[in-house]
């Protein structure tokens, strides 16, 4: 599957934008109404960082953002 490039800077990283596209998402992929709604509700719960890993969480491996906030996640192994 093609990756979703988008560029945290912009207006297409905005909360309201990226809540909106899950709303799309949801909608194409068949998942319904409520679906969309209970992703959207936890994207309004934390912070934008949160937001985030929601969106990774709900549709792994789909998003390339652009202007990442989040701290590097680093790996405990030895």
């Amino acid at each position: 599957m093609k990756k979703i490039h988008i560029d945290l800077n912009t207006l297409a990283g905005n909360a309201y934008a990226l809540m909106a596209l899950v709303q799309r998402l949801c909608h194409q992929a068949g998942l319904g109404e409520e679906a969309a709604q209970d992703i959207m509700h936890a994207m309004q719960i934390g912070t934008y960082d949160d937001l985030l890993n929601v969106l990774d969480d709900e549709f792994p491996g789909t998003f390339e953002f652009v202007g990442d906030p989040r701290p590097e996640k680093t790996s405990l192994a030895v």
